[in-house]
């Protein structure tokens, strides 16, 4: 039998308790052979209220989760018994098999999320050829790799100055764990002023909006730097810096296809 995806119903609001218990149960049961991947369909989106921009998590299908497993009797039976799970989607009941979902319906739900149905560590090996299904170069083929930092060629730094790079994840961590950020207006321009904590040394970043869909918004209250980490091997998301005013500056994923700025940073010996 082959793993393959399956949708359950929840009571509403239990989605992340459901989500904990059925990894619990696959660990505690011994079914990880089973139930290998239970993931909560989400979407992140920018919400504006009263002028103040928001980002916020929201379900995509509240009250349901996702399940990649294979449908064994006992695996059938350790979800269908899990608190909170009220049914799979899909079965008639009485204890009948659910249908699983198409591969193109879960290409379209895990898409969205920056995630691919494939197991890349486990499924996809090192060199192998892909077929991209999805997003704009569908039809395009490509090559599994194991890159979880920008090669040079898609380093916007280093297209612009050979001998500089986008930060990566890491030194962004760096930078908000060491230094004390202020909302400042510099020569008109809105942004976050980043001091050391250490040597009183800054850096402005100016609060330069995103753009997404050839559309430019929310500048002079919202800005990003985007960092050469892949937030997955492969990932369509990204790690960068983000803040919004001075109520929120944190190290966080984005869609690669967002535009944000980049910093350019050079290693000096």
């Amino acid at each position: 039998m082959e793993k393959q995806w399956y949708v359950v119903n929840t009571y509403s609001g239990h989605e992340s308790k459901v989500k904990e218990k059925l990894e619990m149960r696959a660990e505690s049961m011994d079914m990880k052979d089973y139930i290998y991947r239970v993931i909560i369909p989400e979407q992140k989106e920018v919400e504006v209220k009263d002028g103040v921009q928001k980002e916020k998590i929201k379900k995509m299908f509240p009250g349901y989760v996702l399940i990649e497993m294979v449908m064994s009797d006992e695996a059938w039976y350790v979800v269908r018994n899990t608190p909170g799970v009220t049914g799979f989607i899909g079965s008639s009941g009485k204890g009948a098999k659910p249908t699983p979902l198409q591969p193109y319906e879960v290409d379209n739900i895990l898409g969205n999320m920056g995630i691919s149905r494939f197991d890349v560590d486990n499924e996809l090996e090192v060199g192998a050829k892909v077929k991209i299904i999805a997003g704009p170069f569908t039809g395009m083929y490509g090559t599994v790799d194991t890159l979880k930092i920008l090669e040079q060629v898609d380093d916007a730094a280093y297209q612009s100055d050979n001998t500089c790079r986008m930060p990566t994840e890491a030194e962004l961590e760096e930078l908000t764990a060491n230094t004390t950020s202020t909302w400042e207006t510099l020569n008109g321009v809105n942004g976050i002023r980043f001091t050391s904590n250490t040597n009183g040394n800054s850096i402005f970043v100016p609060t330069a909006g995103y753009c997404l869909n050839g559309s430019v918004g929310n500048v002079g209250s919202y800005g990003g730097l985007w960092s050469s980490s892949l937030y997955t091997s492969g990932s369509r998301w990204a790690w960068g810096l983000y803040f919004f005013f001075s109520e929120y500056v944190n190290v966080d994923d984005r869609g690669r296809h967002t535009g944000f700025t980049v910093r350019a940073v050079k290693s000096i010996n």
